[in-house]
């Protein structure tokens, strides 16, 4: 904004005027306060959807039932061991995919040897899927956390390798014709140059190897976990879930409403038996055996 000041025979001359600008003091907390109230009106909604009944409960449960079972499942410790192992196994996992991905796919980009002899695995193993290696690492490795990191760093060492050798072709011209203006060597043109460039791909190639390396772990330990994660975790659930709809899913009537009720306790049952907490009704081994004896 500008204001016209007389200055004498001279005619006028033009001064730049600040405009002073208000800034809400709220204003650093707007971005959180829209995600709350954007999650706070979908949980509200699927609450009130759920709630109609027009989906199954059994496969469309209310938000929450589902809170509450997480509460649960934190508190009585069946979830906590689970999310620990597969946070561990991920974060070892990623550090070793980045530790290969980014070294190897930047000798990539840089020497035309090196991609011409390792171009070929890299893409094929890329576009390969990940299930279709499940059965022979367990063959190779058993069941158990060597398979698990293996399906992960699999599953995130190509996209980042593959970010990384882009990254250092995708290289302006202009500033390697630049730098060897100025003398550079090909050492530094590769650390003050190369590489300050290739650094949002580098970031690229690790955000998409870590939504491939959650994928894997989850599909490591749904086939392959021994037991042990998250995926091993949601089998058990979801194996519990399917013989509530074999017995009682399609019968509304009170048969299929009490036998779906005891399907629900079974698994509680044999958690608190897993961990010496008999519940009521539950024989002990010693009686059970002394009557089969007898």
């Amino acid at each position: 904004m500008t204001r016209v000041v007389p200055n004498g025979s001279k005619g006028t001359q033009r001064a730049p005027q600040l405009e002073a600008i208000t800034v809400s003091r709220f204003a650093p907390f707007r971005g959180a306060a829209i995600t709350a109230v954007n999650l706070l009106v979908f949980f509200v909604l699927w609450e009130l959807i759920a709630r109609t009944g027009f989906i199954n409960p059994l496969f469309f449960p209310r938000a929450s039932e589902v809170f509450s079972a997480l509460y649960r499942g934190f508190e009585d410790g069946t979830i906590l061991p689970q999310l620990t192992h597969s946070i561990t196994n991920f974060l070892i996992g990623l550090a070793i995919s980045a530790a290969i991905g980014i070294p190897v796919g930047l000798l990539m980009g840089a020497s035309r040897v090196a991609d011409l002899i390792l171009s070929p695995y890299v893409w094929a193993m890329t576009s390969l899927p990940r299930v279709a290696l499940i059965p022979l690492l367990i063959l190779i490795l058993g069941f158990g956390n060597a398979m698990q990191l293996t399906i992960i760093v699999l599953s995130a060492v190509f996209p980042i390798m593959v970010n990384c050798m882009a990254g250092v072709k995708t290289v302006d011209s202009s500033l390697l014709r630049a730098g060897r203006v100025f003398g550079t060597s090909q050492s530094e043109m590769y650390v003050k140059v190369i590489l300050p460039f290739t650094l949002p791909f580098v970031i690229s190639g690790v955000n998409q190897g870590i939504a491939r390396g959650l994928v894997g772990m989850l599909i490591g330990e749904l086939l392959g976990g021994g037991g042990n994660g998250l995926g091993s975790l949601r089998m058990v659930v979801m194996q519990h879930i399917f013989v509530e709809v074999v017995r009682g899913g399609g019968d509304h009537s009170g048969n299929g409403k009490q036998e779906t009720e005891l399907e629900r306790r079974r698994p509680r049952q044999a958690y608190d038996l897993s961990r010496g907490n008999r519940g009521h009704g539950a024989r002990s081994p010693r009686k059970h055996r002394g009557k089969r004896l007898a």
